[in-house]
């Protein structure tokens, strides 16, 4: 937006928010598109408030322009942007280096 901060938005096909804590818990075909593009996938996911964090602890899809990654679990930023994959395994767009430069 105008004051440089990213968004998120969330789909699925329930949710629950605790008005306590303000954290929101998304079950069923979660999905989350940031507004780079990039796209998380899920069946569970939590909002923990308080750490400001994106967390689900079930298999997860996460998908960029260049990369595409699945794992077991996932635990992000809102943005979409620090995150880590717990087994992540996928495949990547990207042009790699596969030989040792020469000296």
């Amino acid at each position: 937006n105008r004051e440089g901060q990213h968004n998120s938005v969330l789909t699925a096909q329930e949710g629950v928010v605790d008005n306590q804590t303000e954290n929101l818990r998304a079950m069923g075909n979660v999905i989350v598109i940031s507004d780079s593009g990039v796209v998380l996938e899920t069946e569970e996911l939590l909002w923990d408030n308080q750490k400001q964090k994106i967390i689900s602890d079930v298999p997860v899809k996460f998908t960029t322009d260049e990369d595409t990654l699945v794992g077991d679990s996932f635990i992000s930023d809102p943005e979409l942007v620090n995150y880590e994959i717990r087994n992540a395994r996928g495949y990547s767009k990207r042009k790699m280096q596969l030989e040792k430069p020469r000296n």
